[in-house]
């Protein structure tokens, strides 16, 4: 029994490996399996039982782990860490977690990094001087 865990282990770990070298390029799951040489049902219980998660889950944790980690220590537009990251389109990056936007607010790296994806004009009334503007949208309960 303990020898079967520690071979569905070694699994997972080759499928976390695959799956973080080859992000940007990524296939769908049925391909992923085969190439790790599994059944796609077998990768998907494997990622249950080791990892408590699905494997798109997983897939989306890192890829927005891997953007977070490329916005706040290179000088790529939003648009190449999107790509880079396998966002199929820039705009399904932006705003996909918050954890991308305090890595960015954390290290002080603007969001925009070139191109603000995702992101609209601050709105605010016609009167309302500029400190009532948050970053990312008006707020009223910070208007004077």
């Amino acid at each position: 029994m303990a020898a079967r865990r520690d071979a569905d282990a070694l699994l997972v770990q080759e499928a976390v490996r695959y799956i973080r070298t080859n992000l940007a390029g990524l296939p769908p799951v049925p391909e992923l399996a085969r190439r790790l040489g599994l059944h796609e049902k077998r990768l998907l219980a494997l990622f249950r039982d080791h990892l408590g998660q699905t494997v798109s889950g997983f897939v989306s944790e890192e890829r927005v782990r891997e953007g977070a980690r490329l916005l706040t220590s290179t000088a790529m537009t939003v648009q190449e860490i999107a790509f880079a990251a396998g966002f199929n389109n820039p705009g399904n990056f932006a705003p996909r977690s918050d954890a991308v936007r305090r890595a960015a607010t954390r290290d002080r790296a603007p969001l925009r990094r070139g191109t603000r994806v995702g992101a609209s004009r601050p709105q605010r009334r016609p009167n309302c001087p500029e400190r009532c503007i948050t970053p990312t949208r008006w707020s009223p309960a910070a208007c004077c």
